[in-house]
């Protein structure tokens, strides 16, 4: 069922993706796009009468999901529904195997650095 607002869909694809809304601030944050706590809670609240379409393409970049999909409700709404929690379980799994490794404290700020940056990315 598709949510019926651009605000319930735009948190539908934050909770599919599995972001708390701290985590979406954060990396709408990376993108340039700066939202209080409150902000973000209008966004997603809100039923927006002209919406942002500079937030929508950074939401579909964060989450996956359709631009088309967020402003209408029509189409597939995941663009790479799988890829994404797929992604994110590859990248728990090598922090969680690089965690039993015997490293320098060096190897292990770098290793730290290099599982944030594919958290970041994606």
């Amino acid at each position: 069922m598709t949510p019926d607002s651009i605000s319930a869909r735009i948190k539908h694809a934050r909770v599919v993706a599995g972001l708390s809304p701290q985590e979406m601030r954060e990396k709408l944050r990376s993108l340039g796009l700066k939202y209080s706590q409150g902000g973000w809670h209008r966004v997603e609240n809100t039923e927006p009468t002209n919406p942002n379409l500079e937030l929508i393409k950074a939401i579909s970049r964060v989450t996956g999901v359709s631009p088309g999909w967020l402003l209408f409700g029509e189409g597939e709404a995941m663009m790479a529904d799988a890829g994404v929690a797929i992604r994110r379980q590859v990248i728990d799994a090598i922090e969680v195997m690089g965690s039993t490794l015997r490293m320098t404290r060096r190897q292990a700020d770098s290793f730290s650095r290099l599982i944030q940056s594919l958290r970041n990315s994606s």
